[in-house]
């Protein structure tokens, strides 16, 4: 965790970063700290501020992903227990954020103990500071307990390994990536990697009679702080991804009209991590979607890492609607 030894009279002023995704003509090992895309500076003993930004899709609003990964960490520095790793989350959009304007996060712990902290944070924006655009409430846990009691989870899909399948540039090189563009973009500039299991699962241009998605991923390990695992950090990681490729599952059943200018948005995310993983190694995700109507659709998923264990699992529910000002 991030500490500072302050004297009497200085500012509090810690900052939790992850440079994985340097911002447009920055180099991966020139970015300033300025230039982090998920960055939180600790202003006093509960409140942070962010002002950077990264405009994945040119949107005018601010990505949700950024704003997910940023609770998670200002959230971790408050609870700030070694002992505790972070168990599980669930957070609401309320209200859409201006892309460049600045967010305040406040952090209050409600319950403490020797093995169960909870936690949760509010998102405003300094340009309208009575309105709340955020909430995400987080619980904190032992790793592992000494009575943890059953074990089991449900066996990884039997896919073809990382290496035996080619990145999404190398698909491109041949002619046969047809990704949905906004995923593409998002894939392309986060500088993340990816194996798809199979391409035609993320093309939205078609019918799909399974609504199942599944990849392999990994952030470069270049992005991440080295040493042992920090689970806010590694999990920011994969939560930044998640926001926007999660959502789109919903859009396998069929292509939208194309008079239809379709919004798409996260409404809600929750997210549990199951045990300790590292981000720059491959993990395998799968999303599947049950259930879509009245202009939003649920998506569930499972991620495991390369032994075929459970690391963590998450549910997200997305709006799909015309952008039409009379709708």
């Amino acid at each position: 965790m991030f500490r500072s030894v302050l004297s009497k009279g200085q500012t509090l002023a810690r900052t939790a970063n992850i440079n994985f995704i340097p911002r447009n003509g920055m180099s991966e090992t020139t970015t300033p700290l300025s230039n982090y895309v998920l960055k939180v500076e600790q202003i006093d003993d509960n409140r942070f501020r962010s002002g950077a930004t990264y405009e994945v899709s040119r949107s005018p609003r601010r990505y949700g992903g950024q704003m997910m990964g940023e609770a998670m960490l200002a959230a971790s520095q408050v609870v700030n227990n070694p002992k505790l790793m972070l168990k599980s989350f669930q957070c609401y959009f309320i209200r859409p954020v201006p892309v460049n304007t600045p967010q305040s996060y406040e952090v209050r712990v409600d319950r403490t103990s020797g093995v169960h902290h909870s936690a949760h944070c509010t998102v405003r924006s300094y340009s309208a500071p009575d309105k709340l655009s955020f909430i995400l409430m987080s619980s904190f846990g032992l790793s592992e307990s000494p009575s943890s009691g059953q074990k089991h989870h449900i066996k990884m899909p039997d896919v073809p390994r990382p290496d035996q399948l080619q990145t999404i540039s190398e698909m491109e090189l041949v002619g046969i990536m047809q990704m949905a563009p906004m995923e593409k973009k998002v894939a392309k500039r986060t500088t993340m990697e990816w194996k798809l299991i199979d391409e035609q699962q993320f093309r939205i241009d078609i019918n799909h009679k399974e609504r199942c998605r599944q990849t392999w991923f990994r952030v470069p390990a270049t992005f991440l702080p080295k040493g042992d695992v920090c689970i806010d950090m590694h999990g920011a990681a994969v939560v930044y991804m998640l926001d926007v490729v999660a959502v789109m599952t919903v859009r396998m059943t069929a292509p939208p009209p194309p008079e239809l200018n379709l919004r798409v948005a996260s409404l809600d995310h929750s997210m549990w991590f199951h045990k300790p993983f590292r981000a720059d190694e491959w993990l395998f995700l799968q999303m599947t979607n049950d259930k879509a109507a009245a202009a939003r659709g649920l998506v569930e998923g499972s991620i495991w890492n390369m032994d075929g264990e459970l690391v963590s699992s998450f549910a997200q529910e997305g709006i799909f609607r015309d952008a039409n000002p009379e709708t």
